[in-house]
């Protein structure tokens, strides 16, 4: 007669694998996986802020006899905008036609604390006619922008 596990026996054996191999799969998915999960988004978020401020265009002049674009922007946020910072200004017609794109005026900006506004003036910005309005993007880096008309004097 040969010896052997009982039928009893290995469904008990089967069952405890069953369960062992379900606690493991839990631990998985509620510990680690969620770390995982909450350390990939923590990285894509840095990465995403990185170089992202907030300011507003609360104010804009445009001077045709100039060729002149004053733009009065606010820091609303925390951070400060550092002076190494590009700006772009874009300004066209509201029919979306670019005029004119202008990031040579970055260095003369400095820097714009937090919760601190300040007045740029960009000269050299060709065709703009009295009377007719315009649409103005500024752009910080290759992120945060904000957008408004204006109707050129």
């Amino acid at each position: 007669m040969r010896k052997a596990i009982t039928p009893i026996l290995s469904t008990i054996l089967l069952v405890m694998l069953v369960v062992a191999v379900s606690a493991g799969a839990w631990y998985w998915i509620t510990n680690v996986q969620t770390n995982l999960q909450q350390g990939v988004g923590s990285s894509i978020e840095d990465q995403t802020n990185l170089g992202s401020y907030q300011f507003v265009i609360v104010g804009v002049i445009c001077d045709s006899a100039n060729d002149l674009v004053t733009l009065s922007v606010t820091n609303p946020g925390n951070t400060a905008i550092p002076s190494t910072e590009s700006w772009t200004l874009i300004v066209s017609h509201l029919n979306g036609t670019t005029i004119d794109i202008n990031n040579t005026f970055s260095s003369a900006i400095g820097e714009l604390a937090a919760k601190n506004a300040t007045s740029i003036e960009i000269y050299g910005i060709n065709a703009i006619v009295s009377g007719l309005d315009y649409g103005i993007k500024a752009t910080i880096g290759s992120g945060t922008s904000s957008t408004t008309t204006c109707t050129a004097i």
